[in-house]
């Protein structure tokens, strides 16, 4: 075991997780470590997609392995350790998260020309008709 390489994981999750995404056995190329570029990199993967994101990180540590990069995984891992979780996932803001179907709310802008008036559907739905069928 190294200490800055992919973090290993346990044989059930490795065969369920390599069926499911592609080239997930190629992190075990290198030999596992205590911490690794997906660590400091990624939160905890606790999904497929995630699983994922995580294996990408592990992907390009293993293609760019280096004394370098070895260090700056350990200063973050250090910095994690000391101070907190700064890679924490934060919870989205509601102005972010979509809107269920039931909450949009439509309004439909008929303009008369006529006239040059705009009228909504839901103000003036009389003057929609009459406007309907003079056309």
């Amino acid at each position: 075991m190294s200490l800055v390489r992919p973090q290993p994981e346990r044989d059930v999750f490795i065969a369920k997780l390599s069926e499911k995404i592609p080239f997930y056995a190629e992190r075990l190329l290198v030999a596992p470590g205590i911490t690794g570029w997906a660590q400091v990199m990624y939160p905890y993967a606790a999904s497929i997609e995630e699983s994922r994101q995580k294996l990408q990180f592990d992907l390009y540590y293993i293609k760019h392995m280096s004394f370098f990069l070895d260090m700056y995984v350990l200063l973050k891992t250090s910095k994690t350790i000391l101070f907190g979780h700064e890679r924490a996932r934060q919870p989205k803001p509601l102005s972010e998260t979509k809107p269920r179907h039931a909450d949009v709310k439509t309004e439909t802008l008929f303009f008369d020309p006529a006239t040059g008036s705009v009228a909504s559907e839901a103000s003036e739905p009389e003057n929609r008709r009459r406007n309907q069928r003079l056309t």
